[in-house]
């Protein structure tokens, strides 16, 4: 039984430090591992539940030990390292708003080029570290909406920030629509997931 409990906490731990990853920066193989990792602990439930029930007369309660390590671990595992995921990825975008500032500056005085459509921009040295990939449209202002983003998962899942310059009092631009979860986290400045 101690076995099968190590076994638990080691398969409930794993799939905390995967989805925190993903929550942090998404990624591809973190999603799927954590998938993976995720239907294992379901299996490992289930199990432990037959464990339990087959021992109980044995060991009594004790038995099931490992089936509640699984059924408690798994919601912790999954939903609170998310939470904590995106918690950590706010902070770290707070921490660098002065940073993505600098490019919105830059895009904005026309010294990275952007269309009247978004189309990709390339970050330039010191700042590759912000997004793995920029897109930017400008108006006839001069002012800029720029796509930040920072990773993406399996299908189809993006994740990053969404800057509005052209502005339109607070209110949630057009552009965010297309993202199934947005929030706005700074002033002209928004969260953004598919």
């Amino acid at each position: 039984m101690r076995r099968f409990s190590f076994v638990c906490i080691v398969a409930v731990l794993l799939e905390f430090v995967c989805t925190l990853s993903f929550g942090i920066r998404p990624r591809v193989g973190l999603q799927l591992v954590g998938t993976f990792l995720a239907l294992a602990l379901l299996g490992l439930l289930l199990g432990a539940f037959v464990f339990g029930i087959a021992e109980a007369r044995s060991q009594g309660l004790r038995a099931f030990i490992p089936a509640l390590i699984c059924l408690i671990g798994l919601p912790v595992a999954v939903m609170g390292s998310a939470y904590l995921g995106h918690s950590i990825r706010d902070w770290r975008f707070k921490r660098n708003l002065p940073r993505y500032m600098e490019i919105v500056n830059l895009i904005e005085r026309g010294d990275l080029r952007s269309d009247s459509s978004f189309s990709s921009i390339a970050l330039p040295d010191g700042y590759a570290d912000l997004a793995e990939a920029v897109y930017a449209k400008t108006n006839s202002a001069g002012r800029a909406d720029i796509i930040f983003l920072i990773g993406s998962g399996f299908p189809a899942k993006h994740a990053g920030y969404f800057y509005h310059g052209s502005g339109t009092n607070g209110a949630a631009p057009e552009s965010t629509e297309s993202w199934s979860h947005y929030s706005q986290i700074a002033p002209a400045w928004f969260r953004i997931d598919n």
